[in-house]
């Protein structure tokens, strides 16, 4: 996972230019039980249906420009929340430190998030959960914040769903891989199979420039 987030950095940190201060975290599932069409039809036919595994990928997209500066892949059950952490360490500092906001739905509420946030240099705004629960029963001054105001930054959480969606339309909504690291290898380049296509629709320009610099680099 080292070489793969050390790979993946390097392609972000060419996209700098094109990035703001504001980034949105969200999760998604990727199933690892791909079946042809025929297949699929004939397991109907018997009566028979697979239990489908997921494996749990987080990503954190730029508001401004849509690119995903950071991801995490994790197999089994895990809390959005939980998440949260892995998927900051993950992003690297040099983006870390253009950044001033993450945005995240109640999925990742928790007073912990907040101050793992301010620990990286950024404000958090995480919609609260419980919101029939009154302010001042509500533990950690932050989310007792979030509940008093919701800045209106957080309309733009939206955008990372839109990121999904056209990553699993792209490039699919599964990978084929049962083997934990190579799922992760192909998931990887389903995300930088993106940041390039969406580089592209930003900037040819810029595109060109930032291939250059990176083989050069290389």
């Amino acid at each position: 996972m080292k070489l793969i987030a050390s790979v993946f950095n390097k392609v972000v940190r060419s996209f700098q230019g094109l990035l703001s201060n504001i980034t949105i975290i969200d999760s998604t599932g990727f199933s690892v039980n791909y079946h042809s069409f025929y297949y699929d039809k004939r397991l109907n036919d018997f009566g028979k249906r697979v239990r489908k595994k997921y494996v749990k990928t987080t990503i954190i997209v730029d508001d401004k420009s849509q690119i995903v500066v950071a991801f995490d892949v994790h197999f089994g059950e895990i809390h959005d929340s939980k998440e949260f952490k892995k998927a900051l360490e993950n992003m690297d500092r040099e983006i870390i430190n253009k950044s001033k906001i993450i945005i995240g739905d109640k999925g990742y509420d928790s007073e912990e998030n907040h101050i793992i946030a301010k620990k990286h240099g950024l404000f958090a705004i995480i919609s609260a959960r419980n919101k029939d629960v009154p302010i001042h029963q509500t533990k950690g001054e932050n989310r007792k914040r979030m509940k008093r105001h919701l800045q209106e930054e957080y309309k733009r959480r939206s955008i990372v769903e839109t990121v999904h969606s056209v990553i699993k339309r792209e490039s699919g909504s599964f990978v084929r891989s049962r083997i934990p690291e190579l799922a992760e290898k192909e998931i990887a380049l389903k995300i930088i199979a993106y940041n390039i296509r969406r580089t592209i629709i930003l900037n040819n320009s810029i595109f060109i420039i930032v291939i250059i610099g990176f083989l050069q680099s290389s």
